[in-house]
């Protein structure tokens, strides 16, 4: 539709399962609120069981909210790492969550995250990315706002800090165990 070619398209991406527990209208939502002159300089990719485009209920919200972005529905994917490196921000919308394992995964890999304040994901991304409340899309939209006009310095900073802050966080054992976690949660 715009001639903007893949790779100048800023990414912003989510891995979870389809469920009302993960929230992903209120997600969707915080994309429609953006100013419209940065719409179709971003995309979206979401990953995740059920997340792809036989799904009736994701299409009817993306097609309501958000037809003026650029969406990907990759649905299940084997390679996680390769998925979150691609990605300029991480986000995650949950309204309740345990110890979000893709969070620290996406930070270890420098992929700066916004989340909503559910479970550990204060405790996770600390000062380093951005924490919400929970079902609250404008406060979602400004961080996405934010997290897109930091400048090159400021990008760069926060995704060293957000490697450095898994590294010195969460031991080797830690983040062994939240991977295999991450692996069940997305099953």
């Amino acid at each position: 539709s715009n001639n903007i070619s893949y790779n100048t398209l800023f990414t912003f991406g989510t891995l979870s399962r389809f469920h009302p527990i993960k929230d992903h209208e209120t997600l969707i939502k915080s994309f429609s609120i953006l100013p419209y002159e940065i719409k179709n300089k971003i995309q979206l990719l979401l990953a995740g069981k059920g997340l792809d485009k036989d799904n009736q209920k994701l299409n009817i919200l993306i097609e309501t909210y958000i037809p003026d972005i650029k969406v990907k529905l990759l649905g299940e994917i084997k390679n996680i790492k390769e998925y979150l490196a691609n990605l300029n921000v991480f986000t995650l919308s949950s309204i309740s969550e345990g110890f979000p394992n893709v969070l620290a995964e996406a930070m270890a890999l420098g992929i700066p995250c916004i989340s909503t304040d559910a479970g550990d994901s204060h405790y996770i991304i600390g000062k380093y990315g951005w924490v919400v409340p929970v079902k609250n899309s404008f406060a979602f939209s400004k961080a996405i706002l934010d997290a897109y006009n930091l400048s090159t310095i400021q990008k760069d900073k926060l995704s060293i800090n957000s490697k450095n802050r898994i590294k010195s966080n969460f031991s080797k054992e830690e983040f062994v165990i939240s991977y295999l976690n991450l692996y069940k949660s997305l099953a």
